[in-house]
């Protein structure tokens, strides 16, 4: 059989496709990696080859299996095109609940893909609103929740502990972290102005720790497309607020007592751990990104007037239950791939 094209630029395409990968490995699929941005060092960190995707390379390619990305390159879409050229089967993985025009449109040319896989029914009905044909979705799961069906981020009660202290949290104090996301770096890159500022964000959630005056350590978790020369201003309203330690994401989201951001994948997957979420959107985006704002499981609130209150009732209201996930998204993914190639 000849090689599956595997192609990634934004993180959260390369995570969503990083557990595809694994089964394409572990099913002895041949595949070649191509990748840019950061899920070439994502991928390159897991000890995989990866290759450039940038150059091109479909000869003896049996076809194309793409994330999706929202930035200046998106060399996805190149493939896309240069596989529809030579007559290959391309497959796109929707990794989240936003911008799904924006991820399939580059210099005002569309360029769709054979088939999308996406997370879910909401997704699927979204993108047909947006005017996608609904012949060409299939919904898979997001892959990239597998690893919380399988275990990710349940923590031992030393761990936790041994983590907490780490944070640097004294016995009587909550954990309050915040999720970053680049929202300004993602609207320089689409040309138009940030609707969300997640600097100004942190800014009043600094603001209405003060208001609120709690024993609460703040702890930021940086987006890997951000720089920790971001946050140097940090910590001058809120004294008790620094960076997060290097630990494994989940196991953050599960050793706080609540999570603060704004629509982040991170953000949905504190959800699916049982985190208590708080999603602030000041302004009040007429389009919600973040799909666990509309089930229940987690809260939003759009206004920094009431950000305080909204921070006591989310850290002091119980754990939400977190839905159920079978782990068998990538599977799903390759099945729908398997289909296209036959």
């Amino acid at each position: 059989m000849n090689p599956l094209a595997v192609i990634a630029g934004d993180p959260g395409g390369g995570n969503a496709l990083a557990p595809v990968i694994e089964q394409l490995r572990a099913q002895h699929w041949p595949h070649r990696l191509f990748a840019y941005a950061e899920s070439a060092r994502l991928w390159a960190e897991r000890g995989w080859l990866v290759e450039p995707a940038e150059a091109i390379t479909l000869s003896n390619s049996v076809g194309v299996l793409c994330a999706t990305s929202v930035n200046p390159h998106q060399h996805e879409l190149s493939w896309i095109a240069a596989a529809k050229e030579v007559g290959l089967p391309s497959l796109a993985l929707l990794d989240f609940w936003s911008n799904y025009q924006p991820r399939f449109l580059r210099g005002g040319q569309r360029h769709w893909p054979d088939c999308i896989a996406v997370p879910d029914q909401l997704a699927c009905d979204e993108m047909v609103a947006a005017g996608f044909d609904a012949s060409m979705l299939q919904i898979t799961g997001q892959p990239a929740l597998d690893v919380i069906a399988q275990g990710a981020g349940r923590l031992s009660t030393a761990a936790r502990t041994a983590l907490r202290a780490e944070c640097g949290l004294q016995p009587d104090e909550s954990l309050l972290l915040f999720v970053s996301q680049p929202l300004r770096q993602m609207a320089r890159q689409l040309g138009h102005p940030p609707a969300i500022d997640e600097q100004a964000v942190l800014r009043d959630v600094e603001a209405a720790l003060v208001t609120l005056a709690r024993p609460i350590a703040l702890r930021i978790k940086p987006h890997p497309r951000e720089d920790l020369a971001d946050f140097t201003g940090a910590g001058q309203m809120w004294t008790n607020t620094r960076i997060a330690p290097s630990a494994l994401a989940h196991d953050l989201l599960s050793c706080a007592d609540m999570v603060v951001g704004i629509h982040s994948m991170l953000l949905l997957e504190a959800c699916y751990l049982g985190c208590r979420v708080l999603s602030y959107q000041p302004g009040g985006l007429a389009s919600d990104p973040l799909p666990s704002n509309r089930s229940g499981l987690s809260h939003r609130c759009d206004d920094a007037v009431r950000l305080p209150q909204a921070l006591v009732d989310t850290l002091t209201g119980p754990r939400p239950q977190a839905p159920s996930l079978d782990g068998l998204s990538a599977q799903r993914v390759l099945d729908v791939l398997t289909v296209l190639l036959a």
